[in-house]
């Protein structure tokens, strides 16, 4: 799970956009861990994000060990 933290709901869909590639771009590379194709990604909206500053959403990405580690 990534959490996305932010100055101001202007900026989310940017920080949205970069976060998704950088999980896969550049964390899943070191990580030792692949996605896992048969489960499901989401992005979790609450409470948190319904604000203009100190916004917070939760990206959810299903992953399982890298095969030979």
């Amino acid at each position: 799970m990534f959490r996305l933290l932010t100055a101001e709901m202007l900026f989310i869909c940017s920080v949205i956009k970069s976060t998704w590639k950088y999980i896969f771009e550049e964390w899943f590379p070191g990580s030792g861990y692949v996605y896992d194709e048969g489960k499901v990604n989401f992005e979790f909206y609450d409470e948190r994000c319904h604000s203009w500053v100190d916004t917070v959403m939760e990206i959810y990405v299903p992953v399982k060990e890298r095969a030979g580690k």
